[in-house]
């Protein structure tokens, strides 16, 4: 008894150890990351914009919090970023700006076949050129001043503000906090050269689990600076996501340092603040989510409105664009053209009411040839059936199927197989079947291999040729099989482009006679096995 059980004690250990030794690969932040692309990449194909678009940005998060901006990992997760942007949400300002911070990080990075367009790959080409023409400059700008200690003097969340030339500064500047006291309420500052027209400058500000960013806008100490303080109360954990943006009276972002969807990180502890550089955004597209040097558009993520008339509605905090108006927390109003009340936090939702259609239909036509394992009697003369291969060697197909997930489809089959060489007088010229298909993508990528499993009702007709015939124009009957039709089915599809896909397909079906007879044609068993290469298009 004991050594029946040993190949399965045998089998059961291997099982675990090989669980166990694969574990690593998927552990640690660069395998979050990994699952969290794939499942990005899911979502978008099966056209759930916003879901990928939240599941890229908090892809970012992770490799945020693990030290890996630098890695072409992340690379990779701005450039599907663009990609959602741009044929998703139809946001080419913000593709623009996540495909300037893919080709800062990976220089070569390329997009996939899959969902490459002309229009998205001009994009991605000229953002690169641009990019490399910069050669990584941060504008020509003079370092920062440093202390003894290589740090900048003064508060990391004002420096920047100080000592500020209102009559020389361009674009948006601001010193990176990279640390702070944990509990303790931090002051933030800004500077806003007069080449940006804005209403208000504010900061940004969420815990890592907070699903909405704060905003609080700056005071304007003098004519080009501005400061304000969040709250200590905001400053728990142990990381804390901002971003500083200037805003017309509309809410559009003008320019920015940070963005919702690539904002800032301070490290929260017990010990001293360390401020960062000093990051000048002059509304040029450079790194780091600011304008992209055409309409100076934010990506509409978080915290403003969706640039059309900006207004929040009152309800949930986010804006909807249309009239302008909107309430504060505590109730009091406010309309598009007054300034936010400075020092005030103002609640914003995420992204701004643009909902990605839900579809999930495919249509596939497809032309097949194959050949029968068949028995019993031919339909025209009942001839007894020799022989036992029966060519089908023409059949069309058509296929309307129906996304349940993101691997399992099922579909609707109509299959029409003409028996080509039958001389028969009075034989049938079609073969019909209707069937349904349950098709399972080995893989979530829009180029996957599947299995299958058909099942459904018809005749498949194919063609045999008789032995005991004397007339050469008489000698080609045929095997009609089914009424029951099901079987297996083994297939790939490739990626043609963002909706178009090649279909090629293997099935074997069998035919099951639970019936002898179906009006004048004589039903056998048999086996069709089906070679089909057809087209599909995704919509």
């Amino acid at each position: 008894m004991v050594v029946r059980r040993l190949p399965l004690l045998v089998a059961a250990w291997l099982a675990t150890w090989l669980v166990a030794w694969s574990q690593p690969a998927w552990a640690g932040p660069r395998g979050d990351i990994q699952k969290r692309l794939a499942a990005a990449m899911e979502s978008y194909d099966l056209l759930e914009y916003e879901t990928a678009r939240k599941l890229l940005v908090s892809a970012l998060e992770i490799a945020k919090e693990g030290r890996l901006e630098a890695d072409p990992l992340v690379a990779r997760i701005h450039l599907n970023l663009g990609i959602v942007y741009f044929a998703g949400l139809q946001d080419k300002a913000a593709a623009r700006r996540a495909f300037i911070e893919a080709v800062t990080i990976d220089p070569k990075i390329a997009l996939d076949v899959a969902y490459k367009t002309p229009d998205m790959s001009t994009l991605l080409e000229t953002v690169r050129a641009a990019t490399a023409g910069a050669g990584g400059a941060a504008g020509g700008k003079d370092p920062p001043p440093r202390d003894d200690r290589g740090k900048p003097p003064g508060d990391p969340g004002a420096a920047g503000a100080a000592g500020v030339d209102c009559f020389t500064i361009s674009g948006l500047r601001h010193r990176l906090v990279e640390s702070a006291p944990r509990n303790a309420p931090l002051r933030i500052a800004a500077s806003l050269g007069g080449d940006i027209q804005a209403q208000r400058v504010s900061v940004f500000f969420r815990a890592v689990r907070a699903a909405e960013f704060q905003e609080l806008a700056l005071n304007r100490d003098r004519e080009c600076t501005y400061t304000g303080t969040i709250p200590a109360g905001a400053m728990k954990g142990d990381l804390l996501y901002y971003y500083v943006a200037a805003l017309t009276k509309a809410g559009q972002v003008v320019a920015s340092s940070g963005a919702p969807g690539a904002p800032n990180l301070i490290e929260l502890s017990d010990r001293g603040a360390e401020p960062g550089p000093v990051i000048d955004r002059s509304g040029d597209g450079r790194r780091d989510g600011s304008s992209d040097g055409r309409d100076g558009r934010d990506d509409g993520r978080a915290g403003r409105d969706d640039g059309r008339a900006g207004r929040d509605d009152g309800r949930d905090g986010r804006d909807d664009g249309r009239d302008g108006r909107g309430k504060e927390p505590g109730g009091a109003q406010f309309r598009g053209d007054d300034r936010a009340p400075q020092g005030a936090l103002v609640e914003r939702g995420g992204p701004p009411g643009r909902k990605a259609k839900r579809g999930k239909l495919s249509l596939a036509l497809g032309a097949a040839t194959g050949v029968g394992y068949v028995t019993g009697e031919t339909e025209q003369l009942r001839n007894e059936v020799k022989c036992c291969l029966a060519p089908g060697w023409f059949t069309l197909s058509a296929e309307v199927g129906y996304a349940v997930s993101a691997r399992l489809t099922l579909a609707g089959l109509l299959r029409l197989g003409f028996p080509v060489g039958a001389n028969i007088d009075g034989h049938s010229p079609l073969g019909p079947a209707a069937l349904v298909r349950a098709r399972y993508a080995l893989s979530a990528s829009p180029s996957s291999l599947y299995l299958g499993a058909l099942l459904g009702g018809g005749i498949i007709r194919n063609t045999l040729k008789l032995s005991d015939t004397m007339d050469p124009e008489m000698d080609t009957d045929v095997v009609a099989l089914g009424p029951l039709l099901a079987g297996p089915s083994v297939g790939y599809i490739a990626a043609l482009g963002p909706r178009f896909r090649l279909h090629l397909d293997l099935s074997a079906i069998m035919g099951i006679p639970v019936v002898s007879d179906l009006g004048t044609s004589r039903l056998n068993f048999g086996v069709q096995v089906d070679a089909t290469v057809g087209v599909g298009v995704h919509f």
